[in-house]
């Protein structure tokens, strides 16, 4: 039989003590510590680095014991990776921050991140594009206007060598 100290119990092959639930392995080694809020009680065998955090805290890194609520719960979604502590589209401290591709609306406790969709370029190639009709709408109607012009001078020329030619063939 394996003997375990006070907070903690064998591991299931009984091969080490682990610390039992609601405590975990600090700084100081095989000594169990209570867990702090915002930890889950319920897993056995946590260390300073496994730690569990329930959804609605942050922790700055594994190596941290200052356990932090979130200014919104819903963005901070717990567990033992620091890399996924935050909901998909934030990140940073406290998961106040949106991710990359992600748009804010709003700050603190009422930041919502937002996924972009659609890309710049192609905005762009759009803008440019409605840009390029309008000029080909009004190169084209210029040209209208000018040949309209024309038809109407040639009409007048036509109607003054009319005028001319009758006066001539009078005498």
């Amino acid at each position: 039989c394996l003997a375990c100290d006070a907070n903690q119990v064998a591991n299931e092959a009984r091969t080490e003590c682990i610390c039992q639930q609601g405590f975990y392995t600090g700084l100081i080694a095989n000594e169990a510590t209570p867990v702090p809020d915002g930890i889950s009680r319920d897993t056995p065998g946590m260390n300073l680095k496994t730690l569990n955090l329930l959804p609605g805290h942050y922790r700055t890194n594994f190596n941290s014991t200052e356990i932090l609520p979130c200014l919104n719960e819903e963005h901070c979604t717990g567990g033992s990776d620091p890399s996924s502590y935050c909901a998909p589209g934030y990140t940073g401290p406290l998961c106040a921050v949106c991710s990359s591709g992600f748009a804010a609306v709003g700050a603190g406790e009422t930041l919502s991140c937002n996924e972009c969709v659609g890309s710049a370029t192609a905005t762009a190639a759009a803008g440019i594009g409605a840009i390029f009709l309008a000029l080909v709408v009004a190169v084209f109607y210029r040209l209208k206007e000018k040949n309209e012009n024309v038809k109407r001078r040639a009409q007048s020329f036509e109607s003054a060598m009319e005028f001319v030619s009758e006066k001539f063939e009078k005498v």
